[in-house]
C-alpha cells in the first residue's frame, strides 16, 4: 500500500472516530439542555478541533508504525522503506479529493446560511459547519481511496 493510501486511511478512520463522538456528544449536550447552554457546545467545538488534529497526527504514524511492522515480520531482515514520493497520478488524485471536499464544503456553506436566513439560532449553523467539515474531510478521504482502488 502507498504512502498516500496509508495516510488517507489513517485520516479516514480517525474523522469517523470524532464524526460519531460529536455526533454522540452533540445529541447528549442537546437532550439534556437544548440551546440554553451555549458553553457546552462551544466547549464542544474545542474538543473535536483538537481531537482531528491529534487523532489523524497519531493514527498517521500508528499506521506507519503498524505497516513497517507487518512488512519486517513477513520480510525477516529485510529493511522496511518508506516510499514517500509523489507522482503526478498521486497529486490528481488528491486534487480530485480536494475538489469532492470542496464541492461537499459548499454545499454545507450554503445549507448554514440558508438555516440562519430561515431563523435558526447562530449554534445551528456553526453546527452545521462543523459537521460539514466532517463529511467534506470523508467524502475526500473515499474519493482518493476509490480513484487509487481503481487504479487510476
Amino acid at each position: 500500500m502507498a504512502y498516500e493510501q496509508k495516510n488517507t486511511w489513517a485520516s479516514l478512520g480517525a474523522t469517523f472516530a470524532i464524526l460519531i463522538f460529536y455526533g454522540v456528544r452533540l445529541a447528549t449536550i442537546l437532550n439534556r439542555y437544548g440551546l440554553s447552554e451555549p458553553q457546552k457546545i462551544y466547549n464542544l467545538w474545542f474538543w473535536i478541533i483538537g481531537l482531528t488534529i491529534g487523532l489523524t497526527i497519531i493514527g498517521t504514524i500508528a499506521t506507519h508504525i503498524g505497516s513497517a511492522v507487518a512488512q519486517a515480520v513477513k520480510e525477516p531482515g529485510v529493511e522496511p522503506e518508506i516510499d514517500s514520493t509523489e507522482d503526478e497520478r498521486d497529486q490528481h488524485i488528491k486534487l480530485m479529493g480536494t475538489q469532492t471536499a470542496y464541492i461537499v464544503s459548499s454545499l454545507g456553506g450554503g445549507a448554514a446560511m440558508l438555516s440562519l436566513v430561515l431563523g435558526a439560532d447562530a449554534l445551528v449553523m456553526f453546527n452545521i459547519l462543523i459537521v460539514t467539515g466532517l463529511f467534506a474531510t470523508i467524502s475526500e478521504n473515499l474519493t482518493k481511496l476509490t480513484l487509487y482502488n481503481r487504479g487510476f
